[in-house]
């Protein structure tokens, strides 16, 4: 798909990496004035999250939060380092699938906004092919009409789904962050227009009016062509082009034939490459004039996507439409017969139309910090009593202890927080949904919603390692800013307790004190707030450059880490994390 331009104030459609583009150039300005970020998704991938995206937001001076359905949810836990102190992760639960693709970073002068079809992963972002459009409001410039939509869609959203009560409030106060910059900048009368499934199907929310032409693609179809056959009864076009991807495309083409035929609408299948993955969601009419108008965003061509509203079952969906829009239909490499297509399903059922089989069952949605105890909240009461095992942060991810027991009925206890009970630390239920225990990260929110406060004298850079090497005197403003940020930092001396002793070192002369009752780099808390200091002095890609491409460690009081702010289990094997990512993108990249 082509790549519209992407200094757009409206909006302009772009793949994931130009959303993530559009990110970044927030991320540098100097200002910090970002007060929320906020990503809706179906499926996460925490540790691409953490490594490529979660920076950029603290950076800008944003509180950040996740919300993915609860129900297709599986974290690599080895992957997650700051879940519940850095950022929030809070789950969604529902009878369809929580299915909308949305990332926000919003404050009072500006936002970044980005609605589309990736999931917040690396196929999402990155390795698949997608459609995002992305929208920039501000104060000075204008703020489009679909920014105080989408303020009334997260204001309403909590009501509608079943959500963690951390991320309902985050999506509430993203919400006023947007309408409050709606009600200060110039509306701009020009934009797509937002749709959703919170009241309403698609369908009828798109416009109204004979169309020549449907030019559609996704990647999953409904196996009965309920969506097709609903399209065509409503536009009654002359013909119907598909895009397919033989040997990724999720469709039965012979209930789409049939759809077409007893509407006596023409039927074209359009074979697309096979790389990238086509995940983007498309729906675009063409008239005498041209393109009409597209549907872009999450919905795929099924009936619970376009169908059904929230309350009947079907999929929560967001997407836009784009009045006269640029053709969006990805070239194809010729036509098909539908007998040269195979048939394809996959689960889970949800996408296809029906809701998927643990729909009934308790979701563990979140596990927060109050004072001396943690809240549990479940999606539903269960009818028997839930077991609650726990995994301290700095222990082995694979060792679980009972801890906590959810009395039969309860949607939400309180239970008593032991010592060794962490923020960040894994907790799940003794007995999960489909066998697979899905792991919660204990939030704090007094430190998830720490901000990096605008007005400092620190100022955000946005030099690349690369600048450095091609600028003798930026390399040399570099080795003086090290030496500041080093010469900044100090080894305080506590209190030393007695019988405090030296330790040699494979016999030499070296002799170090044991660290006992000292502050050093070992040390958590040090090592973050030395952390945090050079991220912001240097910018996030010389630091990165700094600690070796490794992601920002989030540390935390009391907990047993090896040198360098890290837990015992953190397995750091060159390059391991990009594959962890790609590994799992494309275990999972067909799924929503």
């Amino acid at each position: 798909m082509p790549d519209g331009p992407t200094h757009a104030a409206v909006g302009a459609h772009v793949g994931g990496a130009n959303l993530y583009a559009a990110l970044y150039a927030e991320s540098i300005q100097d200002d910090r004035q970002a007060r929320e970020a906020l990503f809706l998704t179906f499926n996460v991938d925490l540790g691409f999250f953490e490594q490529r995206v979660l920076g950029l937001c603290r950076g800008a001076g944003a509180a950040v939060t996740v919300v993915a359905d609860a129900s297709i949810y599986a974290p690599d836990v080895r992957a997650v380092h700051g879940a519940g102190t850095s950022y929030i992760v809070g789950l969604a639960s529902m009878r369809g699938a929580f299915h909308p693709k949305l990332a926000i970073l919003v404050g009072p002068e500006r936002a970044v906004i980005g609605i589309g079809s990736g999931n917040v992963t690396v196929g999402g972002w990155h390795g698949n092919d997608e459609i995002f459009c992305v929208l920039r409001a501000s104060v000075v410039d204008g703020v489009p009409a679909a920014v105080g939509a989408l303020a009334g869609f997260l204001d309403r959203l909590p009501e509608v789904v079943d959500m963690a009560p951390s991320a309902a409030i985050a999506t509430r106060r993203t919400s006023a962050e947007l309408a409050t910059l709606a009600s200060r900048g110039r509306p701009l009368s020009t934009g797509p227009r937002l749709v959703s499934t919170l009241d309403r199907p698609l369908i009828d929310q798109l416009p109204a009016g004979k169309v020549s032409t449907l030019a559609l693609y996704a990647p999953f179809h409904d196996p009965r062509g309920q969506a097709l056959a609903a399209l065509l009864a409503r536009y009654a076009p002359d013909e119907v082009r598909i895009g397919v991807q033989p040997k990724s495309t999720v469709i039965h083409p012979a209930a789409l034939v049939d759809v077409a035929a007893a509407a006596g609408v023409k039927l074209t299948f359009h074979q697309l490459e096979d790389v990238p993955y086509r995940h983007g969601k498309l729906i675009q009419a063409s008239d005498q004039d041209g393109i009409a108008w597209s549907l872009t965003g999450s919905a795929n061509l099924s009936a619970a996507a376009l169908l059904g509203a929230v309350g009947q079952g079907g999929n929560c969906e967001l997407g836009l439409v784009t009045e006269r829009s640029a053709a969006l239909y990805p070239p194809a490499v010729g036509e098909l017969g539908h007998h040269e297509i195979e048939p394809r399903t996959i689960g889970p059922a949800s996408i296809e139309g029906a809701p998927p089989a643990s729909s009934s069952a308790s979701h563990l949605l979140e596990a927060a910090v109050e004072g001396a105890q943690v809240r549990l909240s479940l999606s539903r009461a269960a009818r028997e009593p839930l077991v609650v095992e726990a995994s301290a942060y700095e222990d082995l991810p694979h060792n679980y202890r009972g801890w906590a027991v959810i009395p039969a009925d309860q949607q939400q206890v309180r239970v008593a927080r032991p010592e060794w009970l962490t923020a960040g630390s894994r907790i799940r239920l003794g007995r999960s949904p489909g066998g697979s225990p899905r792991d919660v990260f204990l939030l704090d929110p007094a430190l998830a919603l720490r901000r990096v406060q605008p007005g400092s004298s620190q100022s955000n850079t946005a030099l690349q390692p690369f600048d450095i090497f091609a600028d003798p005197g930026q390399a040399e403003r570099w080795m003086a800013g090290m030496y500041k940020l080093l010469a900044s930092q100090r080894i305080t001396q506590t209190s030393r307790p007695r019988g405090a002793s030296t330790k040699s070192v494979n016999q030499s002369e070296v002799r170090i004190p044991a660290t006992t009752g000292w502050r050093t780099w070992d040390d958590p808390d040090e090592w973050a707030r030395y952390s945090e200091n050079a991220a912001i002095r240097l910018g996030e890609p010389l630091y990165r450059l700094g600690l070796g491409g490794l992601p920002r460690l989030k540390a935390k009081a009391d907990t047993a880490e090896l040198p360098g702010g890290r837990p015992i289990w953190d397995d750091r094997i060159s390059g391991s994390s990009d594959l962890i990512g790609l590994r799992a993108s494309d275990l999972r990249r067909r799924v929503g």
